[in-house]
């Protein structure tokens, strides 16, 4: 199981593992106030939550299925995707009309 936050991030793991199992669940940081901000209302810099979606890879059901299990347990909201890998080829032509 590997655990990616980007799409640059899965794409590396999905050319790794083309048909990978996927579990995405949304998750949370809280960056503090400055002290400005507590003593000063209104001014610097408020505390506040940055929210982002966490996904994790897994090569194999059985890796999943204990995810799942730890997930249910904590009674984390999540979702599971199966994804295939499709490498694609973009060719441009240039044709000069005169």
């Amino acid at each position: 199981m590997q655990t990616v936050n980007s799409i640059e991030g899965l794409a590396v793991e999905l050319e790794k593992n083309p048909e990978a199992l996927l579990l995405l669940t949304n998750s949370s940081v809280h960056i503090p106030g400055d002290e400005r901000s507590k003593t000063n209302p209104g001014h610097g810099y408020p505390a506040h939550d940055v929210k982002y979606m966490t996904i994790e890879v897994h090569d194999s059901e059985s890796s999943l299925e204990q995810s799942i299990l730890r997930h249910e347990k904590s009674k984390t909201k999540f979702i599971v995707l199966e994804a295939k890998y499709i490498k694609i080829d973009i060719k441009k032509t240039i044709n000069l009309i005169r």
